[in-house]
């Protein structure tokens, strides 16, 4: 999250201004850091542990006293670093439309986007498809119980593999519980673009149900790192 606030991207205050561990400016941005991290993780359903970062919680709360309203700005710069990593519009205006971030990305993995223009680029991703249209002409009296000509014709016209519509309708995740206890409990559909290789609809891995990875992902954090 935190390079989300570079000069370059979103160029955050608590980020430029001073990141020197243990100090007012590197609470505030860590909080913002989490607060993303939440977003995220709700809105992909990546498992997301809070209690991981309690070692940040203290430098929190002296924040958040000497400043009431602090809340409501770290909320509103997370909020934009998860739109920033998770819309490809938010990267475009921030490089402009040669960008080059997604063009080098060998893998790129998409859900169901919230905006058309991000659907639109997708469906363009996906490529076209050729399916035949039928058409069907009768002529004959109006008075007829049967007209007495039919023609028939077969076209081959080409569509869009997934148009926008469909890609907007992409199957989201079912989710259980609320808040904290919000857990996804059945997968959702995901577009998987790999290069030089057809596009894939797939399906989202819930990699907690596996008893191996759910392992790792339970090893806490250390209790002291390690800087150089």
């Amino acid at each position: 999250m935190h390079w989300t606030g570079h000069p370059s991207r979103l160029n955050r205050t608590t980020l430029t201004e001073s990141y020197r561990f243990g100090d007012p400016t590197y609470a505030r941005e860590e909080l913002r850091a989490e607060l993303a991290s939440l977003f995220i993780a709700a809105e992909t359903g990546i498992p997301h542990d809070p209690t991981n970062h309690a070692a940040y919680v203290g430098s929190w709360i002296d924040a958040l006293r000497k400043d009431k309203n602090e809340i409501f700005r770290a909320a509103h710069d997370a909020s934009a670093a998860a739109d920033f990593v998770l819309s490809i519009r938010q990267i475009v205006d921030a490089y402009g439309q040669n960008e080059s971030i997604v063009s080098n990305c060998h893998v790129r993995i998409a859900y169901a986007p919230n905006q058309v223009e991000t659907a639109e680029l997708l469906s363009k991703m996906t490529g076209t498809t050729t399916v035949q249209k039928a058409s069907f002409n009768f002529s004959g009296s109006r008075f007829s119980p049967v007209m007495s000509h039919i023609n028939e014709s077969v076209d081959h016209v080409k569509r869009p593999l997934m148009t926008p519509d469909e890609v907007m309708r992409l199957r989201s995740p079912q989710k259980s519980g609320n808040g904290s206890s919000e857990r996804i409990v059945a997968p959702c559909d995901m577009l998987i673009f790999i290069s030089g290789h057809f596009p894939i609809l797939g399906m989202q891995m819930l990699y907690f149900f596996d008893p191996e990875l759910r392992r790792r992902a339970e090893i806490p954090p250390p209790a002291r790192s390690r800087t150089t």
